[in-house]
């Protein structure tokens, strides 16, 4: 198990007053701002980016 899973897994399963479906669409969001930022140097890889977010909102 990935650490970011193994993380995911931590914030869903806490005990807590926290929406558990904010919290991980937060997560998701994070995820998804570091992919854009990670790809902007290749306008090619760019176009993909835009595709996953835009076209296919919250698929990585």
């Amino acid at each position: 198990m990935s650490n970011l899973t193994q993380a995911v897994k931590n914030i869903l399963l806490a005990d807590d007053d926290l929406d558990d479906n904010v919290v991980f669409m937060d997560v998701v969001n994070e995820i998804d701002n570091q992919i854009n930022v990670s790809i902007v140097n290749d306008g090619e890889e760019l176009i993909i980016g835009y595709r996953i977010n835009h076209d296919q909102p919250g698929c990585l």
